[in-house]
């Protein structure tokens, strides 16, 4: 429990990383395909030195629905190894997808006005 505590709190710490350095690299409004390119190279360099410090946890390794009867001891430690190395890449898309959505969800409330604004508020809050 308190590995899982500290991996966790490890991943927070990791993804604030990964969020400064994508704000960086966040493209202007007004830029260009290739400016937004190159944003996102520099974006996808950050998470991926954050790579290097986020590890994918599961509880418990688990062998794909069907495997377990036909594949053998070595097998399913090869199993975990792939499922541990695609977990890492994963997670680090993972917290790239959700950054990019809070940056999309932003430049869409900047186009509302302070009034469309509100009246999503009062919406929100029935």
């Amino acid at each position: 429990m308190q590995k899982t505590i500290a991996s966790l709190a490890f991943c927070f710490i990791a993804l604030f990383a990964v969020n400064a350095s994508a704000q960086d690299a966040t493209p202007a409004a007004d830029s260009t395909p290739a400016e937004s390119r190159l944003a996102l190279e520099k974006a996808d360099a950050a998470a991926s030195n954050a790579a290097k410090n986020i590890r994918f946890e599961s509880t418990k390794p688990r062998i794909p629905n069907g495997y377990g009867n036909i594949v053998n001891a070595d097998q399913k430690k090869e199993i975990y190894t792939i499922q541990q190395d695609y977990g890492d890449v994963i997670a680090v898309l993972k917290a790239r997808i959700e950054l990019l959505e809070k940056e999309r969800d932003e430049k869409i409330d900047a186009v509302l006005t302070e009034e469309q604004r509100a009246k999503l508020s009062v919406r929100s809050k029935k």
